[in-house]
């Protein structure tokens, strides 16, 4: 069976195929094609029409996709939610992805452990979400990761990544930096001492020192943590003649002219330190580009020495999309120089080819920085605002151009900003496309002659990843490990029932009894089978029955299993970085409002450090004896709801630790389960995992949402017997709330599987309080880090407005918007008001 992308509307069972090549929609195709002829057939272009039909077919198969998160705040305390809003757009027009249909967001603790995830739709390009913190975190540096499964076939370094600040007042903290190198023992460093290991690189413009060609060099210091190094210093050759001095600019950038000579060697002192300049090539080729902040026109030239440039092509690109191409006639130079109105804002990749198809040198360049005007009006209805006041905050846009819009309000000496954070402008424009961390983004968006120099150096001194020539030019293969999935994709595999490592190829059926869903499919060969497109509001319960496969005689086997083989998720590659430092303002705020809340919610909050109370009584029910009519009664039992407080679970695993002798070890998701007093002695075997009758692997309560959890029963010892051989190692019972079907097996049922399957993440609704009405809470002081969020501002004719109160805070606050355009260009609106 194809593989295909099926509606949201419906669910799709697909067989699995390695190695399958994934084809683009065609209403995708024909709007590329559509694009590349306009951009190609206006600048007279391609001399070599390989190149553009192998860029064209590379264009096709590995389209790529971008993802924004933009976020109410940078820092929280514990406790906090965390509100967020995704923007996912096709990686070369930045217009709503068609790509896929599902966002996997994770948050990750300062130990690279994922502690919460959300599984969010896509719609229309855009998902809504939030993380709500356990009260129990601990300060620290904690990381939001975000992408696509189809996001995943290419370099991990362009999954979405942000670091947000957590601080809780109840957790005391400490200085101390551990660091551990293939040893159980810490390795003990200060702060300074990582700072003092200077890496330099230096980075010829085109690519090499060539012998005799005037060269315009850049430098990029940076310490162990990849962060930007100031630095003096000078160069010399190897007779200790002074060439020339270099300084870099505070982000640790530097540049310095020379020209290059075969006999000689050259030595850079650096801040005390001294490195080696790369060897100086006797032939070769190199992109100049000469261009500044006030002019119109960009001049591009191609310098060689020994190297035959005729016949040769300047080609550039942007974002994979071609620009233009223009073939060389002189042999040793060649020089263009073209209008910045031709392009668009953003990295622009010019390479030089040879006759032979053979980057010589390549540059990136971005001549069009936003101009700055303000797309979005943002204006007060009010000219003055009082504390506890309504404001309307009213939104004119110049034309019928937003397609998706997102607003956030926060008292501005609350945020800690430096004026150059990265927002979606700068994200989509610049640092989604370069390789590395980049310093203060938006600084590069100021529209001064520094800031265009800067960003020049920058060009100069990050790394291209998202697009390989060579593989390009050398036919490499554009399979795709990892398909795109509109909807929820559920994997599996049917192996022999007493052998897990025979596959059996069968047919089989999908069943959503509660949706109505029954669906037949064939597995692969090798037993393998994807169910796409599910539209899951909520956990829900799936049952797969496999059927139709032939045994001995060419009789029915039934002794199959039906197994489930969900993706690993990406590894995460996060390096060490020491807390950033917070506001001490944020930080006093943090502090006096837990002091606030447990001074006015104190019945409330009691229960927290003193006792978690596990109730093993509970009314008996008519349906509880009938969900739990196999078993008289459970070794353990645990009603959530008897619970005094549960807050700072994270999964039904965590629930699983509080019952006794109940151990869980391992990292989340993969951990392991142990019961103690089971029938089996081997510490190696796990217990049966039931939900609601049905006997499921232990993957499928991994996401089970905790509020869904009504009880759980623990089984063990002679009481597990009643699940036969697969139960030696106890049982572990979990019965939701909406309740699933109620069948039981005594033995491990055979070619069915049946589990809860969670469902998208439920987002909550942001609460504003409205002060024109007096209500008891009132009385609370009031000090929201985030006064009001709204993810999906709506505009009417052009117009948008929202309502909010001021708190119990004066000063300034701060308004940002953040947003797409229909034609896929980026917008970041700020402003301010004033509260007294």
């Amino acid at each position: 069976m194809d593989l295909r992308i099926p509606a949201y509307s419906g669910v799709t069972v697909v067989t699995h195929s390695a190695g399958a090549v994934f084809k683009i929609m065609h209403s995708m195709l024909k709007h590329l094609l559509l694009t590349l002829a306009i951009l190609t057939g206006s600048l007279n272009l391609f001399a070599q029409a390989e190149y553009e039909e192998k860029l064209s077919n590379y264009l096709f198969a590995q389209r790529q996709e971008k993802i924004y998160l933009h976020l109410d705040k940078p820092h929280y305390g514990a406790g906090d939610e965390v509100w967020l809003k995704a923007y996912i757009v096709d990686g070369t027009f930045h217009t709503p992805t068609e790509i896929s249909g599902t966002l996997f967001i994770e948050l990750i603790s300062p130990e690279k452990k994922i502690i919460d995830s959300l599984l969010l739709p896509i719609r229309d390009g855009v998902s809504i979400g939030n993380f709500t913190l356990s009260r129990n975190l601990r300060k620290g540096n904690y990381g939001i990761r975000a992408y696509t499964n189809w996001m995943r076939n290419f370099d991990q370094d362009f999954l979405f990544k942000k670091s947000i600040e957590v601080i809780n007042p109840l957790k005391k903290s400490t200085d101390t930096l551990n660091c551990y190198q293939n040893t159980s023992e810490p390795i003990r460093n200060t702060i300074k001492s990582i700072d003092s290991d200077l890496q330099v690189d230096f980075l010829p413009e085109g690519g090499d020192l060539i012998d005799g060609i005037s060269t315009k060099v850049a430098v990029k210091a940076t310490d162990a943590l990849g962060r930007g190094v100031s630095f003096t210093g000078r160069i010399i050759d190897n007779s200790g003649e002074f060439i020339t001095e270099i300084k870099s600019n505070k982000f640790g950038h530097g540049l310095f002219f020379m020209t290059p000579s075969l006999e000689s060697t050259y030595t850079a002192i650096i801040n005390a330190d001294t490195f080696n300049l790369r060897k100086v090539k006797k032939y070769g080729a190199s992109i100049r580009v000469l261009h500044n902040f006030q002019s119109d026109r960009i001049q591009i030239s191609v310098l060689s020495n020994g190297v035959d440039l005729s016949g040769g092509s300047l080609v550039a690109h942007q974002r994979g999309g071609l620009l233009f191409s223009t073939q060389c006639q002189q042999e040793s130079s060649f020089s263009t120089i073209l209008s910045k109105e031709n392009f668009s804002s953003g990295i622009i990749h010019l390479t030089f080819f040879n006759t032979d198809g053979i980057p010589l040198s390549e540059r990136l360049i971005f001549p069009n920085v936003p101009s700055g005007d303000s797309v979005v009006k943002i204006k007060p209805k009010q000219s003055l605002h009082k504390t506890r006041s309504k404001i309307i905050v009213e939104f004119s846009a110049l034309s019928d151009s937003v397609h998706s819009a997102s607003v956030t309000i926060n008292p501005l000496e609350d945020l800690s900003l430096s004026g150059h954070e990265e927002n979606i402008v700068s994200y989509l424009l610049l640092s989604s496309d370069i390789k590395g961390r980049i310093e203060s983004p938006s600084y590069y968006f100021h529209n001064t002659d520094t800031s265009y120099e800067a960003l020049d150096l920058l060009m100069l001194t990050q790394g291209w990843t998202r697009f390989n020539w060579e593989s390009l030019l050398n036919n490499n293969d554009f399979s795709m490990k990892f398909l795109p999935e509109k909807g929820i994709t559920i994997r599996g595999q049917i192996t022999d029932y007493y052998n897990e490592s025979q596959f059996r190829e069968a047919n089989f059926t999908y069943m959503v009894p509660l949706l109505g869903i029954n669906e037949t499919g064939r597995t692969d060969k090798n037993g393998r089978f994807v169910v796409e497109g599910n539209d899951f509001q909520d956990s829900t319960m799936v049952v797969i029955k496999a059927h139709g496969f032939k045994g001995k005689k060419n009789k029915e086997d039934k002794n199959v299993r039906v197994n489930l083989t969900p993706l690993p998720r990406p590894e995460i590659k996060s390096p060490l970085i020491p807390n950033t430092g917070i506001n001490s303002m944020f930080i006093t705020k943090v502090t006096k409002l837990d002091q606030i809340s447990r001074a006015y919610r104190l019945d409330n909050e009691t229960t927290l450090l003193d006792e978690v109370v596990i109730s093993a009584k509970h009314p008996v029910t008519e349906q509880l004896q009938e969900r739990t009519s196999l078993y008289t009664e459970p070794s353990h039992r645990l009603f959530i709801d008897s619970m005094k407080q549960n807050i700072g679970t994270q999964s039904v695993f965590d629930l699983l630790e509080i019952l006794p002798g109940v151990r869980v070890s391992g990292s989340w998701p993969d951990l392991t389960v142990n019961i103690r007093g089971a029938i089996s002695t081997s510490t190696d075997s796990e217990p049966l995992f039931v939900i609601d009758g049905i006997p499921v692997d232990k993957d499928a309560i991994v996401f089970l949402p905790i509020q869904s959890v009504e009880f759980i029963d623990v089984l063990k010892g002679p009481k597990a017997s009643v699940y036969g051989s697969r139960a030696a190692g106890g049982v572990i019972l979990v019965y939701t709330r909406q309740g699933g079907p109620i069948f039981f097996e005594k033995e491990d049922p055979k070619g069915i599987l049946g589990f809860m399957h969670p469902g998208y993440t439920k987002s909550k609704e942001f609460y504003s309080p409205q002060y024109d009405r007096p209500r008891e809470e009132h009385i609370v002081p009031d000090y929201r880090s985030t006064l009001f969020w709204e993810p999906d501002l709506q505009f009417n004719n052009n117009k948008a407005q929202l309502t909010f109160y001021s708190s119990d805070q004066k000063g300034t606050y701060l308004i940002q918007l953040e947003g797409i355009l229909k034609n896929g260009e980026p917008v970041y609106e700020k402003m301010t008001l004033e509260v007294e």
